[in-house]
Parts: structure tokens; sequence; C-alpha cells
């Protein structure tokens, strides 16, 4: 009787153990993800352009280019940035970009120079999804804007 009570109280000391162990990896977890959301709150949209043009004369491409602020002091970069519609990739751009510091913030300003082929998946009359994947602060981040409209430029 006496080993079959040990025995239990062995499994309930173990099963204690590792509850604590998994209530600690989850506030890690939350804690992480707390970092990230307020990262994400310093990140505004201060524009974004994006156009297809269909000019005579001009081979037809898409272009996106605009500009982000970001409140930080720690260095930027901009990965990539993917357009979505409909929960569909459309594009996945490497952009180029250019950072400027004021004063606590970064304007990271961004464009693709010289275009994209033309979608054929793509509806102009509804909105796009940007999605940035931005560096800073040694953290990846996700970024999205919604609402987007692309231009037809003629």
């Amino acid at each position: 009787m006496k080993k079959i009570l040990q025995f239990f109280i062995s499994i309930i000391f173990t099963l204690f153990l590792i509850s604590c162990g998994c209530s600690k990896n989850t506030e890690q977890n939350s804690s992480g993800k707390n970092e990230i959301e307020k990262k994400m709150n310093k990140i505004k949209v201060e524009e974004i352009n994006s156009w297809l043009n269909l000019m005579p004369g001009a081979e037809s491409k898409f272009f996106i280019s605009g500009s982000l602020k970001i409140e930080t002091s720690d260095s930027v970069n901009l990965n990539s940035l993917s357009i979505f519609q409909n929960e569909k990739s459309i594009y996945k751009i490497v952009p180029e970009f250019e950072v400027e510091i004021q004063n606590e913030n970064v304007l990271l300003k961004f464009f693709n120079n010289g275009g994209e082929k033309p979608a054929q998946n793509i509806d102009y009359e509804k909105p796009v999804i940007v999605q940035f994947n931005l560096n800073f602060g040694n953290e990846n981040i996700e970024f999205s804007a919604d609402s987007i409209f692309v231009e037809r430029v003629y």
C-alpha cells in the first residue's frame, strides 16, 4: 500500500513540475508577442502609391512606392513586401529603400525601381493588402496596410 501511495505522489509531483514548466514557456512566448505588438504599433503608413503603367509606347509594369514612419532609434531594413488580394499572393517584391532619421523616428521610403510585369490574377476594382517584412531591433516584423488601390495610368 505504501508503494502505491509513493507511486501516486511521484506522478502528481511530476505532473506539477511539467505544468510549471509549461506555464513559464507560455509567459515567455506571450512576452515576445507583446514586444512584437509594441513594435508594430510604432509603425505608421505615411503614404503608399501603387499603379499599373499602361502608357502607350512603354511596357506595362506594376509600380509601388511610399513611406513608413517608425518610432525607433534602432536600425531598420525592409527585407521584402508582398501584395495580396482575396488572400492570394499577387507579388513578392524586394524593393529599394532609403532611411531618413528624424529625431526619434525613422522615415523609410521604398520603391520598386523598374517595376514588375503585370499580374493576371488581380482585380483593379478591388483594394490590395501590402505586407511589409521589416527588420528592426534585431527582430523580423510583418506589418500590413490594407485598402490600397492599384491605379491604372494611361
